[in-house]
């Protein structure tokens, strides 16, 4: 998967925001705060990996969490980043 075209993350204060230009914008349809783990999941995807990659790379970087917790937070944050990513 890969962040589409036109979208960008922009640091403000103790997050981020995902925001888009252009054409990207209308998809994305306003902004989307990110928190440190959000920013850090938002970078891998930008280097172009699959879900088993990052699914992977949490596993790694979060060593003794649940490995359920950790398929279920992805989930959710790849939902939250539907209109900007792609498979």
């Amino acid at each position: 998967m890969k962040i589409k075209k036109g979208i960008f993350m922009r640091p403000s204060g103790d997050g981020a925001f995902i925001v888009g230009i252009g054409e990207a914008a209308k998809a994305l349809n306003g902004m989307i705060k990110l928190n440190d783990t959000g920013m850090w999941l938002f970078d891998e995807i930008k280097k172009e990996c699959s879900k088993e990659e990052l699914l992977a790379a949490m596993k790694e970087r979060y060593e003794g969490v649940d490995e359920d917790v950790l398929k279920a937070d992805l989930e959710a944050f790849l939902s939250m980043l539907s209109p900007v990513i792609e498979e």
